[in-house]
């Protein structure tokens, strides 16, 4: 298409454009995504869609197998993340054998950076440096309850993080929701 075709074909659709764009805009949640979205601002430079628009080249797309397409991804990745959970919860009952010394009068909620502590060969918390200097300091009994965090795509990784969490001599509560 030249020049002058697509500013015919802008001419001539601009208005059905705009009227498009703005009823989408209107039904659409206010939220920082409609906000930031290039094609419902309109802006030529930054979406091909206006010009594919005035071009008339808008793909059209079959709503029932993208809708199969999406629904398989959906499924795949939510049987994928299950397995993965419950090969984790089963590691948890092998490998963590680490039970509770002292009454739980203050408990430390963290993160467990599973791959860091792996790397390390040591389990380091970096937010609350220095607290359990002073509670050891005032024999204040206290407990770390551990999220853990990156094990959703290999939840083998967790038996070597176990294993280096038995040796740890401070308490430590495993939360299971990773």
């Amino acid at each position: 298409m030249n020049p002058k075709q697509l500013y015919d074909s802008y001419q001539e659709y601009k208005q059905q454009f705009h009227n498009y764009i703005n009823n989408i805009k209107k039904n659409s949640p206010w939220d920082i995504y409609t906000i930031i979205n290039a094609t419902l601002i309109k802006n030529p430079y930054a979406s091909d869609f206006p010009l594919r628009y005035f071009q008339r080249n808008t793909p059209i797309f079959n709503k029932t197998s993208i809708f199969i397409k999406s629904l398989f991804k959906f499924y795949a990745k939510n049987i994928y993340l299950y397995i993965s959970y419950i090969i984790a919860t089963i590691l948890y009952k092998i490998f963590y054998k680490k039970y509770r010394k002292n009454e739980l009068k203050i408990i430390i909620d963290t993160f467990g950076l599973v791959d860091k502590t792996n790397e390390t060969g040591s389990f380091q918390e970096n937010y609350l440096v220095g607290i359990y200097e002073i509670f050891e300091k005032f024999n204040t009994q206290y407990a770390i309850l551990l999220r853990l965090y990156k094990v959703g795509q290999n939840p083998f990784k967790l038996i070597n993080f176990f294993r280096l969490l038995i040796k740890i001599k401070e308490n430590l509560f495993l939360s299971m929701n990773f």
